[in-house]
């Protein structure tokens, strides 16, 4: 088991190694979420807290203000030549919680990317700040994803096809298309 959670920190390390630079390149263009194609009548409740922008080829990353959350975006994911509108989006409202099962909390806040759908030509980087600050060795963690859009109610589901990376603070997940995120997990009483 240790050799497993050895094993992710080395590749959390490379992940962090790798959108290093993007920590310094920030969004090129910061714009309200209502600018993003097919939200122009989007109003986001007052509890709720988006970030939204523009990107190109060359990439960069968008925080979402007050949360540490973060989007990174990689040289070359955004075809060469467009201008893509993205945002991020939390909210508290008891729709937007992943649904848990026996003995499961949730150790992320379910986060939103969008455009809904959007796909990219490289994967994509998205730190979640984890909620319990328990060794990664203690929790069996599960990537949590929906294709709901902001405006619907959710339907989470597992997904293995979104590498989450964790470390005491983060939980990174790896994308290639935009929909919602979340972590939930268990305590593995296995580990001592």
């Amino acid at each position: 088991m240790e050799a497993g959670h050895n094993s992710s920190k080395q590749t959390h390390s490379v992940v962090n190694d790798a959108t290093q630079s993007l920590f310094i390149k920030k969004c090129p263009k910061v714009i309200q979420i209502t600018e993003v194609p097919g939200y122009s009548n989007f109003v986001p409740p007052p509890f709720a807290v988006y970030s939204a922008g523009k990107f190109d080829k060359t990439g960069g990353h968008l925080l979402l203000p007050g949360t540490a959350v973060k989007l990174f975006i990689p040289p070359g994911a955004i075809t060469d030549g467009t201008e893509q509108a993205v945002f991020l989006y939390i909210s508290s409202e008891d729709r937007y919680l992943m649904p848990l099962e026996k003995d499961e909390v949730r150790l992320s806040p379910s986060v939103f990317c969008g455009p809904k759908g959007l796909t990219f030509e490289k994967e994509v980087f998205l730190r979640i700040p984890r909620w319990t600050r328990n060794e990664v060795k203690n929790w069996k963690l599960q990537t949590m994803c929906t294709k709901t859009d902001v405006n619907e109610d959710t339907c989470f589901q597992k997904t293995e096809n979104c590498l989450p990376i964790a470390n005491d603070e983060f939980v990174t997940i790896i994308v290639d298309h935009f929909a919602g995120f979340g972590i939930k997990g268990k305590q593995d009483t296995s580990v001592a």
